[in-house]
């Protein structure tokens, strides 16, 4: 197959230059492989940080009445990518490559693999904060749950036009990550977020 797209409105965006996927009986079941190199791809659904987490409990949750054929069937497909895959949403505009693969079944799939964010931004309180390296890694073999560890840098002006600079970093498995963030010249958490909402320290 080459150059179909398929989208669900206000939550993604999927085009794919080609795929070519076989599926085949085994010695053990069946087993469904190939290859998907994706084109232009954006997801744009807007989310809370809550529901990241929601969605990762809902995969856990199993399935009734799937036919057996689906539960015989093993999943290898990986996914390629260009220069243009997005996420672009309420929280980030960050371009992604993928290096992913689709294991598990049909009826309970897993992906391996990472994506690397090669540019973009954060949005936290408003300002945007540039990513400065950005990584997910799928290694959990039970569930769709990757470990981030993403660093970005935001500059700002306080309003008596001293320069700071915020790193706001973001690491751990998705569902537990930590939020630190910090400043130079120092600053301690609640002068750091008053400096992003108000433009100070609170002992300013």
């Amino acid at each position: 197959m080459k150059d179909f797209a398929f989208n669900r409105p206000g939550q993604f965006i999927v085009n794919v230059d080609s795929a070519y996927v076989k599926y085949n009986k085994t010695s053990s079941g069946y087993l469904l492989d190939g290859i998907i190199k994706l084109g232009q791809s954006k997801y744009i659904d807007n989310l809370k940080p809550k529901d990241i987490i929601s969605i990762i409990k809902r995969q856990e949750k199993p399935q009734a009445g799937i036919p057996d054929i689906l539960l015989e069937t093993k999943l290898d497909i990986r996914f390629t990518g260009g220069n243009n895959i997005w996420i672009d949403n309420n929280l980030a505009r960050i371009r992604l490559i993928p290096e992913l693969q689709l294991i598990g079944t049909p009826s309970r799939p897993n992906v391996t693999g990472r994506l690397i964010g090669e540019e973009g931004y954060l949005l936290y309180f408003d300002r945007e904060f540039k990513v400065q390296s950005a990584v997910l890694d799928f290694t959990d073999p039970n569930k769709i749950n990757p470990i981030i560890d993403l660093k970005s840098t935001a500059e700002v002006t306080g309003i008596d036009e001293t320069e700071y600079t915020v790193n706001l970093n973001i690491a751990g498995p998705l569902d537990t990550a930590k939020l630190e963030i910090t400043s130079t010249p120092n600053l301690d958490q609640t002068d750091i977020l008053s400096l992003l909402t108000i433009g100070q320290p609170v002992a300013s």
